[in-house]
């Protein structure tokens, strides 16, 4: 860990939080490029108070725990960058992961119990080992239980929320078959997608073509609460397994050396662009996919205990 993010971290961790606010976490950072979109997801920008007449608009600023004065230097602003650029990092990650193993098993039940091409992902952090960690909790469904296309499914999953909602139980405990363990402070920081419609072929053609696992490409989404989305393709064999992401928000921890190889993207339309670009109902698909994960990743925050 760079000693900016080393000492983000200490300073938020030293000091007294605001009510509600475990200290444990990095304040929302400013969103990156034009999220117009994304109004919908930005709950948390909506909640600071729009500036008084005379006074500078700090609402895009980084915030600092309410009862410490903000540093002098510019270390800390940038160990927050780092901080959310790692977590950014870290779901990219997750997942590639899952996206991979979401293949195994689907081409390896794909005749006796088939798995549906879409599987959620439902992201939290929480502090431990000197920065801030991942939890994940996964959904896969068979073949028969999800037959609706990706937008509808999202659309459905975010039902299901609000019925959590109503019931008063958390839906990442309800709505998720593995769950990685998290701390009772744990925050919840987006939801994701792993999908075997990939931006080559649709998972119905792969299916007819593919000699095995290692001939299935994959697609996954993210929309994280902090103002990012991301689009991320994950080619096959017949596409010398390329890796590309497309992201709204910054992915380089530490300036000028890249975890993984990725390009910015300043609103929807140019996460769905690339090599080909997405076209005809596939766009659309994957578009709307994009701003109903917005909705869904907001009911969630609210939804849970």
């Amino acid at each position: 860990m760079s000693e900016s993010r080393r000492a983000a971290v200490h300073r938020v961790d030293s000091a007294t939080p605001p009510a509600g606010r475990h200290p444990g976490w990095p304040p929302p950072g400013p969103a990156t490029g034009d999220l117009s979109h994304r109004e919908a997801g930005r709950r948390w920008l909506r909640s600071v108070p729009s500036p008084t007449a005379g006074e500078p608009d700090q609402r895009s600023a980084v915030r600092y725990p309410a009862t410490s004065a903000p540093p002098q230097t510019e270390a800390f602003a940038e160990g927050w960058r780092e901080v959310w650029a790692d977590l950014r990092v870290q779901v990219v990650t997750r997942l590639r992961w899952m996206n991979i193993h979401h293949a195994k098993w689907a081409w390896d039940k794909r005749v006796r119990d088939p798995l549906a091409p879409y599987g959620f992902a439902f992201f939290c952090y929480d502090s431990g080992r000197g920065r801030y960690e991942l939890r994940t909790a996964t959904r896969l469904f068979l073949r028969g239980d999800a037959l609706h296309p990706l937008p509808r499914l999202v659309y459905e999953m975010t039902q299901q929320v609000v019925q959590c909602q109503r019931d008063g139980v958390d839906p990442l405990i309800r709505l998720t078959d593995r769950r990685e363990p998290v701390s009772p402070e744990g925050r919840f920081l987006g939801v994701g997608v792993s999908s075997l419609d990939s931006r080559w072929q649709s998972w119905t053609v792969t299916q007819r073509h593919a000699g095995g696992v290692l001939d299935v490409p994959g697609r996954c989404l993210a929309v994280l609460n902090e103002g990012t989305s991301m689009v991320i393709d994950r080619g096959a064999r017949e596409q010398y397994d390329q890796f590309r992401v497309r992201s709204t928000g910054e992915l380089d921890v530490t300036p000028g050396q890249r975890a993984v190889d990725w390009r910015r993207a300043a609103g929807i339309d140019e996460l769905l662009d690339g090599h080909p670009p997405l076209g005809g109902e596939d766009r659309q698909a994957v578009g709307d996919a994009l701003t109903l994960l917005v909705d869904l990743a907001r009911v969630i925050a609210a939804a849970r205990p």
